[in-house]
């Protein structure tokens, strides 16, 4: 029997790489948080506000197997997400997110029905400039599409992976609980949170809120941004945990002309190689780290938007360590593990071609969204596409992926070599 038959057939023990089956609008993050927060943004009407969707999706998967041909596997999921405010008074308000799927087969390693407590916190307004939130908060940062280098808070987010879209991944994830201020400006925002331990492991259990995976140690961020001119408005980030070193982020875009955006994500401090923290107990060397996501946006007269964004990661092993230990069969799964649980990059580099059309060749209500990743270490690839057509209320998408490569390569030793799958979500 091949070794790296074996690879792939013990990769599907991993929790995530599922069919894509859904897409979630691009997350603005920093900039829509601002605005959110400017003090001049009106305050939301007293009384709730509910809303939420509920998705059924079916499909079919390819599945790489151990032992003879690749077969075709039936998938179905059904989901539902509840979003809430409740504005307590003229400075408070309560928020949640939830969302409930059930998936059969189940996205190892959990059950079939699934809980994500995603968000759920009381937001008060101190002053006009003052802000203090308590509770499950997902914070996000960061200017890549692919690859967010300085979300320093993104490990152990991911609960249930329902799409490859980038953006369901920043979206569709665990927040951590957490107590964070923010002082605002004009121009600028200077934010501190703290986020406590509160168990030591995450939870396999479907109905659980799962604190461990988000608060397994003791955290703390300090982020400012100043605008330096219209267009440049550069973010700094010190961001520290129990165990680990001190790690600097910073952020900045530019506008190239009318239609072309650059930009620069970078974080760095000192800490293990990739490998050694998968694999080794806490207090192995450390050195200085660097990580990072740049990359181009440009967006055509008839709404396409293009962004092609090269990632790089230090600390991740180069191509003799990456095939080296593709040797070692339980000493990659666990790595392979380790980088799917921290969202991390598999290997040094990655390419990615990410493509947004909206209201496709003219055709309004239809949109496109599609991705190209290569590896290039092993030149292994996944793509992944969707159309998605949007009546009132009601969302139509077909998607489809393929994951090909060599065997013990990234992409090619996933457990699904290809899907497809068809959802409709009705929203409320």
């Amino acid at each position: 029997m091949p070794r790296h038959r074996g690879l792939a057939l013990a990769l599907a023990l991993m929790a995530g790489t599922a069919a894509a089956q859904g897409t979630v609008p691009p997350d603005e993050d920093q900039a829509l948080r601002l605005a959110d927060l400017a003090p001049d943004a009106p305050a939301p009407p007293s009384g709730k506000t509910w809303h939420g969707h509920a998705e059924l999706a079916w499909g079919r998967a390819l599945q790489r197997s151990l032992a003879g041909p690749e077969t075709w596997q039936a998938q179905q999921r059904q989901s539902l997400l509840v979003q809430g405010e409740v504005q307590a008074g003229p400075d408070l308000r309560w928020l949640g997110t939830a969302r409930l799927d059930h998936s059969d087969p189940a996205q190892a390693p959990y059950p079939q029905a699934l809980l994500s407590l995603q968000e759920a916190y009381a937001s008060w307004r101190i002053s006009e400039q003052l802000l203090l939130d308590a509770g499950r908060i997902n914070a996000r940062q960061g200017l890549g599409t692919g690859y967010n280098p300085s979300d320093f808070l993104r490990s152990g987010a991911l609960r249930s992976q329902i799409s490859a879209d980038p953006a369901s991944l920043k979206t569709n994830r665990l927040g951590t609980v957490m107590l964070r201020a923010q002082r605002l400006w004009e121009g600028g925002a200077l934010t501190a949170l703290v986020a406590p331990k509160l168990a030591e492991a995450s939870s396999q259990a479907g109905l659980s809120a799962d604190l461990g995976a988000t608060n397994e140690r003791s955290r703390w961020l300090l982020s400012w941004s100043q605008r330096w001119s219209e267009d440049l408005q550069p973010q700094w980030s010190l961001y520290g945990a129990d165990g680990q070193s001190p790690q600097l982020g910073f952020n900045l875009s530019s506008l190239l002309g009318q239609a072309t955006v650059l930009y620069l994500e970078w974080a760095g401090g000192r800490a293990p190689d990739a490998i050694a923290q998968a694999l080794t107990p806490p207090g192995a060397p450390r050195h200085w780290q660097q990580r990072l996501a740049t990359g181009l946006r440009y967006t055509a007269g008839n709404k396409l938007s293009l962004t092609l964004e090269w990632a790089h990661d230090s600390a991740a092993p180069d191509r003799q360590g990456w095939q080296q230990l593709q040797t070692q069969p339980a000493a990659y799964l666990a790595y392979r593990r380790w980088a799917h649980t921290a969202q991390a990059l598999n290997t040094r580099g990655q390419w990615g071609l990410y493509a947004n059309w909206p209201d496709l060749l003219g055709w309004q209500h239809l949109d496109l969204n599609a991705l190209l990743r290569l590896n290039p270490e092993d030149h292994s690839r996944m793509q992944w596409l969707e159309l998605r057509y949007r009546w009132p209320g009601l969302d139509l998408a077909l998607q489809w992926q393929a994951q090909q490569g060599r065997p013990g390569s990234e992409y090619g030793s996933l457990p699904q070599a290809r899907a497809w799958q068809l959802s409709v979500r009705g929203y409320f």
